[in-house]
């Protein structure tokens, strides 16, 4: 599971996230965490282009889809 989050959203918290991370790691769920500096919630793709496309491309070629 890919999941990324904005250093400054504050509608979900980073805690949230870590807890989401957490959850998934213990049932057994591969997690790949990124944090977005500045982001806001929904503007990790605007803010973070360029490290968004890589994630994902990285996090595709990783996982084989």
């Amino acid at each position: 599971m890919l999941v990324t989050h904005g250093t400054a959203d504050d509608e979900g918290l980073p805690e949230h996230t870590q807890g989401l991370v957490a959850d998934a790691e213990a049932a057994g769920i591969p997690v790949e965490l990124h944090w977005c500096e500045d982001a806001g919630h929904g503007m990790v793709i605007d803010v973070c282009t360029d490290a968004y496309a890589t994630w994902v491309l990285e996090f595709r070629a990783a996982s084989g889809t």
